[in-house]
């Protein structure tokens, strides 16, 4: 039977990505978001501007993580989702070699200035959304982005722990997630709002620019 201390390892993150989208995201704006076809996934690249707020700034300079996280769903004409995904890119300062780390769905890249690890995160390029081929090649689809950029501090994470609680699905214990209670117990109150999100332009999968990974 799995420890109560190994299930929650694996709900955390995905609760931490609850979180982070539940609280307010400040200055930052997307500018673009455009899909694409690479190895035969559904990819997209986007854009985004002003990421870092001061506090997330000082958290990132004294050696603690920050955490950025796109929300992306597939949306069909009629605003049926079909598909929704996280992506979180994780940065730190080094303080030892004096190197910024950035950890995302492509793995760790080092930069020599925060400017330069914020412009990589603010654009990421040919992310891997969902294959093709579980999609209508003439069907009309669009792309949304949600997105949130914060700090965590160990007492939130605590009180994100709270949260969890056991649920059974197909004779097997899993765990799940309070999210309207996470929300409301984080943010301060139900609702927050102040997510950025963003529309991609309406595309057929038959007519993606084709892209290889490099």
């Amino acid at each position: 039977m799995v420890s109560e201390a190994a299930a929650l390892r694996r709900v955390l993150p995905f609760a931490l990505s609850w979180a982070l989208l539940a609280l307010p995201v400040g200055a930052a704006e997307i500018r673009s978001l455009l899909p694409g076809a690479t190895d035969g996934w559904l990819s997209f690249s986007l854009s985004a501007r002003d990421l870092l707020d001061a506090r997330t700034t000082s958290t990132i300079e004294s050696g603690l993580p920050g955490n950025c996280i796109y929300q992306v769903s597939l949306v069909g004409v009629g605003g049926e989702v079909f598909e929704r995904r996280f992506y979180n890119f994780t940065l730190r300062f080094d303080v030892w070699e004096e190197l910024y780390r950035l950890e995302g769905p492509g793995g760790e890249r080092v930069f020599d200035s925060l400017a330069a690890a914020d412009s990589a995160w603010a654009n990421p390029r040919d992310l891997k959304f969902v294959p093709l081929s579980r999609l209508e090649a003439q069907v009309d689809y669009q792309l949304h982005v949600e997105i949130s950029v914060r700090s965590i501090a160990m007492a939130d994470r605590l009180r994100l722990a709270e949260f969890v609680s056991r649920s059974s699905s197909a004779g097997r214990q899993e765990l799940h997630v309070d999210v309207g209670a996470l929300f409301s117990r984080l943010a301060g109150h139900e609702d927050s709002g102040g997510e950025e999100r963003f529309a991609s332009p309406r595309f057929r999968p038959a007519s993606l620019a084709v892209q290889e990974s490099p």
